[in-house]
């Protein structure tokens, strides 16, 4: 499993680099997701998610569905994109 701590600031790395650099890392973000699928994997198995794993994900998800008007126009379809990923994966963790 992941260690809690680094997935954390992983996101508020990757969350940094979005608002005030308006950049997307896709090389973070990659590492986020795959971090995630993990994670969505195991807990789909349990009846709760520890809430480091859940604020992380409520700030990224937030974040990415209100994408930036500072962002260009590819960045901007990757922010679209990664936030559908997201919540697919968070689908699974209810089937």
């Amino acid at each position: 499993m992941v260690n809690l701590e680094d997935f954390e600031v992983m996101v508020i790395d990757f969350l940094v680099k979005l608002r005030n650099e308006n950049i997307f890392d896709d090389v973070l973000y990659n590492e986020i997701y795959n971090i995630l699928k993990e994670l969505t994997e195991a807990l789909g198995k349990q009846d709760c998610i520890p809430k480091k794993i859940f604020l992380s994900c409520i700030y990224l998800i937030d974040f990415l569905a209100g994408g930036s008007r500072f962002l260009s126009e590819q960045d901007s379809e990757k922010v679209e994109n990664a936030c559908n990923e997201i919540q697919e994966l968070f689908i699974t963790l209810g089937e």
